[in-house]
């Protein structure tokens, strides 16, 4: 399932493009909900796609296709922000079968069983699968990779198998669409005749000669006199060039989504259950990943790596295999942390440098250039001034930061400013200028090595105004309309429901 999950997410929408023109009109997702009626004198209609109506039942049972296959591929239910991402897919697959597929039967085009075998196992597997499968050590395509997997959902779950039926659909369709577009592509075509008169319309030379008069710096205003009458004249000869259209002044009113408090309390309910789970999961990475709405929901923090301020500021020691949480964040949303592991790994340290650059130049040029980050150097040891010398004489990007050139690694650089760097046994400004192929540096050690890397699962919930708080707003603002049939009733009841009236 992971192999389908990284596949969709490279080609999932390879149908979406082809909406290009053709969508008259599509409302919002959210108003199409069965309890909005928000939708008009035709409720059960939705859009029209090519002249042909959509009618909600339909739309709603492609939505709900969707939105299956997604809970099949990732073991949850789609947030609200994925919902609408669904929504899309949906439409866009209602595209293709009233318009593309409609197309493709009448040119005869259609991808034959051996074909489609030789797009995911053949000798012209499509570049999604094999972009996915690729051996680490070579870095190449492996396609015992794929025959491992293919021969595995022999034995899989059916929501495996029909997850996996889909994705060869997709996959059909796309190249449906490549015939089609290679197709459109060969049926126009210039002539001989046609490229003869464009080299010849493009290489033809004319001599002309133009007379310019400057009416406007020839004849100064003070010689012309315009009165009144002259202006109503013109005006009246020419109303059609200062036709103004209609204008209006607009209220309305609001009514906004915000979720309440019984969704409040369901996302804390649901989120205190599942932070209960991380304590004693048994992979916090796959837990998190299937559970957390956060788009990277495990990651390492290497030394110098800040962690999240919402942990850190809650949290003065974090320890490995404890869980802290959940809190509640600026976004509206609710984490929790999990310290999976901590290691010693590769150390890493924090400097500042000024660089004098002597890239291109010859000797006396660059020694020249060393005097000069001397006279800095002694500088510096005098007042204590880096970083106002960092931005007034470095050569690099990091000159605007006072030289900070963040934590490294030794390998991040070249070997003789790492070498120097490393060599530090305390922070502060290395006495000597260090030479490298880049030029002269001025180093200040301002972080001695540490090695700590840490693993840090995140199990984050957004706060989103659930569906019936959503259609409770539509509800409110569609019997606000109904019983607002003129501007006086609008007011009124605006002023009795205590809606701030808006302009625009």
């Amino acid at each position: 399932m992971a192999l389908i999950k990284q596949i969709r997410q490279r080609t999932g929408l390879a149908i979406g493009v082809i909406a290009g023109g053709l969508i008259l009109f599509l409302l919002g997702g959210d108003l199409l909900s069965p309890n909005s009626s928000l939708l008009n004198s035709n409720q059960n209609i939705v859009g029209e796609i090519a002249g042909e109506e959509i009618t909600l039942e339909e739309y709603s049972a492609k939505v709900e296709e969707f939105k299956l296959s997604f809970q099949q591929r990732t073991g949850r239910v789609p947030s609200e922000p994925e919902m609408v991402s669904v929504r899309e897919q949906a439409w866009q697959a209602l595209i293709v079968e009233k318009v593309f597929d409609e197309e493709y039967e009448k040119l005869g085009l259609t991808v034959s069983p051996a074909e489609l075998v030789d797009m995911v196992q053949g000798k012209n597997i499509v570049p999604e699968l094999r972009a996915q499968l690729v051996n680490p050590q070579t870095g190449q395509f492996d396609k015992s990779q794929l025959i491992t997997f293919l021969q595995s959902l022999e034995t899989a779950d059916p929501a495996q198998q029909a997850a996996w039926a889909q994705q060869e659909q997709l996959f059909a369709q796309a190249r449906l669409r490549v015939k089609y577009d290679n197709l459109l592509a060969t049926t126009e075509y210039a002539t001989t005749a046609e490229g003869k008169l464009e080299h010849k319309s493009a290489n033809t030379i004319a001599d002309a000669s133009v007379l310019f008069i400057p009416y406007a710096s020839a004849i100064a205003d003070s010689e012309v006199t315009i009165t009144d009458s002259d202006l109503s004249a013109y005006f009246n000869k020419h109303k059609e060039k200062f036709t103004i259209g209609n204008s209006a002044n607009l209220e309305y009113v609001s009514f906004s989504i915000l979720p309440s408090g019984q969704d409040s309390a369901e996302v804390i309910s649901r989120i205190t259950e599942l932070t209960e789970q991380l304590k004693t999961a048994e992979n916090d990475s796959v837990f998190v990943s299937r559970n957390s709405e956060v788009q990277f929901p495990f990651g390492t923090f290497a030394p110098g790596d800040n962690l999240p301020a919402n942990l850190t500021n809650n949290v003065s020691n974090p320890e490995v295999g404890q869980t802290y949480g959940p809190f509640i964040t600026a976004n509206s949303t609710y984490v929790t942390y999990k310290v999976s592991e901590q290691y010693e790994g590769t150390p890493r340290m924090r400097a500042s440098h000024i660089l004098f650059s002597t890239e291109g130049m010859d000797d006396a040029g660059k020694a020249n250039v060393k005097t000069e980050a001397e006279r800095v150097l002694s500088d510096i040891k005098s007042n204590d001034n880096f970083e106002i010398n960092a931005r007034q004489y470095g050569q690099d990007g990091t000159a605007q930061n006072g030289g900070d050139l963040g934590w490294f690694a030794k390998e991040d650089f070249v070997e003789p400013f790492a070498n120097a760097v490393y060599a530090a046994r305390n922070t502060g400004l290395l006495p000597n200028l260090v030479e490298t192929e880049y030029g002269y540096h001025i180093i200040k050690v301002t972080e001695m090595p540490k090695s700590t890397y840490t693993k840090l699962a995140t199990l984050e919930l957004e706060l989103l105004a659930s569906d019936a708080t959503r259609n409770e707003a539509f509800r409110n603002a569609d019997s606000f309309a109904a019983e607002s049939g003129n501007r006086n009733e609008f007011t009124e009841n605006a002023t009795e429901s205590a809606y701030r009236i808006l302009q625009a």
